[in-house]
């Protein structure tokens, strides 16, 4: 360590002023304090000065998120693994009879014109009971020219230039039924045998590893391969422009992005695209905070920022079915048979008048306990409510986070909430009064209002949002009445999101934002307030100075 030391020591008088490399400070610093305690001391008169010093403060969040970080390694690849194997496997075992019956009927039934512009007269001489038997690999090597004629080329090839027949469309719907019947066998051939495709699979297969779901060391490495790559393209693109703006501006590489860009890919969904992550990093630190002069003088978290950026403009990709669960990218077979939504989504989804009992029917390996610890879909480091308290307590516990705001936003939403399910949704019926009350009609109203509020705290993002979004010290409020007040406004308005907004059942994202933006005014009243209470108590003091102090009165003159 001595010579690292005495080496940066040695390069130190380039970066410093009147160094040729006096621009690139900022770099040289940020590796400097990064690696060792700043050697300045404080000279001149003492004064009062506080422990936790912003380095230290980052270092005991990243802490803090590490139970979150472990539970969205583990999770994405359980989540994954589990599909790969007791869902589309077994699926695909279960229904490979049926669709190679399918398949050769489909074949069959098609002229020997029509079975030469598919390029399938060879694959149409396999029995059913050929393409149940013989090895996957082989059958998708026969049905390979027939998958890869596209529409267009069969449109051409049977419809022609002209107008067409009635038989000439009938023998093109029944080419293009083969050719998806043929397409369906395939996938489901492949899917028989779970695996990971890409660079993935071969990491995974070089340890020795696939996708097995009763394998701590599986699901943990398959989560990790996907969370790393989003890591590393944060970092790398937000940094980069951190370190720009800290050159333009001649100051030191602010620490706080270390947590910003652990705090993006945990609330990424593991499929998004690499470039997408690199894109919505790259507006969260540029527009949600360097705009602003860097941090300490954004009013927005640059995390929520980045994530709200990326849902607005790209929500097919950040929202969709084929995003919760990274099996959709372990193969394109796999990406077709497989579709996932989350809890909330499901249940904003269903007919009106739908339980909790239908939601844990409907997603049946669901219950508030999975969801407590972590065990279902969604984006990858806001589904475990039990990391995000384990994170709270280390918060807490060294004095970092501000636990009034944490408890706020619990109060806010589990108080707005139960109002919701006693009076519009079915917590009358389910204590067994509504029938007394004569209120609310459960079967008449969204499913949401149906959600206990309990579940409300584990399902979704609110646990992760509450305890690492919500308490940026930058975005949110400074004074201790204050977090109250902003941790209720937060917990009401998620509420308010999910439950009477069926059209986006997230909420905790959209909250904290808003509350962000209310953080001044709210701050501003509970400082009014003291001034304007200090003023009063003044007052009342200097006109009664022998009651407040029990001095004798002036006499008179």
């Amino acid at each position: 360590m001595k010579l690292l030391r005495s080496s940066l020591d040695k390069f130190a008088p380039l970066f410093e002023k009147g160094g040729k490399l006096e621009k690139l400070y900022p770099a040289y610093e940020a590796a400097d304090t990064f690696l060792y305690t700043p050697g300045e001391v404080t000279e001149g008169p003492s004064h009062v000065r506080d422990g936790m010093d912003l380095k230290r403060m980052m270092t005991l969040v990243i802490v803090a998120l590490i139970p979150a970080i472990f539970m969205a390694c583990y999770n994405t690849g359980y989540q994954a693994n589990r599909a790969l194997v007791t869902e589309l496997a077994a699926d695909a075992a279960e229904n490979r009879q049926a669709f190679a019956v399918e398949a050769e009927q489909a074949l069959d039934a098609l002229p020997a014109g029509v079975l030469a512009d598919l390029r399938a007269e060879e694959f149409a001489e396999l029995s059913a009971a050929t393409l149940v038997l013989e090895p996957a690999a082989e059958i998708e090597a026969a049905a390979a020219p027939i998958v890869e004629t596209t529409p267009e080329e069969l449109e051409n090839a049977i419809l022609g230039d002209g107008e067409p027949t009635a038989e000439q469309e009938e023998e093109f719907e029944a080419a293009l039924a083969a050719r998806a019947a043929v397409d369906k066998l395939v996938q489901a051939r492949v899917l028989e045998d779970p695996h990971v495709e890409g660079w993935r699979g071969w990491v995974l297969g070089s340890l020795g590893l696939g996708p097995d779901p009763d394998n701590f060391a599986a699901n943990f490495l398959h989560g990790l391969l996907w969370f790393l790559p989003l890591y590393i393209v944060t970092v790398a693109v937000g940094g980069t422009a951190e370190a720009i703006f800290s050159v333009v501006r001649g100051h030191e590489i602010n620490e706080g992005f270390l947590v910003t860009s652990m705090l993006f890919p945990l609330t990424l969904p593991a499929t998004t695209p690499l470039w997408q992550a690199a894109l919505g990093i790259l507006f969260g630190v540029v527009i949600g905070k360097e705009v602003f002069g860097g941090t300490g003088k954004n009013f927005l978290n640059p995390a929520m920022t980045s994530r709200a950026f990326l849902y607005f403009a790209y929500p097919a990709e950040i929202t969709g079915d084929k995003v919760w669960n990274a099996a959709t990218g372990a193969s394109e077979a796999a990406y077709d048979a497989y579709t996932s939504a989350t809890t909330l989504n499901t249940m904003s989804t269903m007919p009106r008048g739908s339980s909790m009992a239908d939601l844990i029917e409907n997603k049946t390996a669901v219950d508030w306990w999975d969801a407590f610890v972590g065990f279902i879909e969604g984006s990858m480091g806001e589904t475990s409510a039990l990391a995000a308290l384990i994170g709270a307590a280390i918060l807490i516990g060294v004095g970092v986070g501000a636990w009034r705001i944490m408890a706020g936003c619990v109060v806010g939403l589990l108080a707005f909430d139960t109002l919701l399910w006693l009076i519009v949704g079915d917590g009358l019926a389910w204590l067994g009064v509504r029938e007394v009350a004569g209120v609310g009609d459960p079967e008449a109203m969204y499913a949401m209002y149906n959600i206990p509020p309990w579940y409300h705290l584990v399902v979704g993002g609110f646990a992760f949002g509450a305890v690492f979004m919500a308490t940026d010290p930058v975005s949110s409020t400074w004074t201790k009445a204050g977090h109250w007040w902003y941790g209720i406004l937060i917990g009401v308005v998620t509420v308010l999101i999910r439950v009477v907004n069926p059209a986006y059942p997230e909420g905790i994202m959209l909250a904290v934002l808003f509350g962000n933006v209310f953080a001044p005014l709210i701050d501003h009243f509970v400082v009014q307030r003291n001034i304007n209470r200090r003023l009063a108590r003044a007052k009342a003091t200097t006109a009664r100075p022998s009651e407040d102090y029990n001095v004798p009165a002036p006499a008179a003159a």
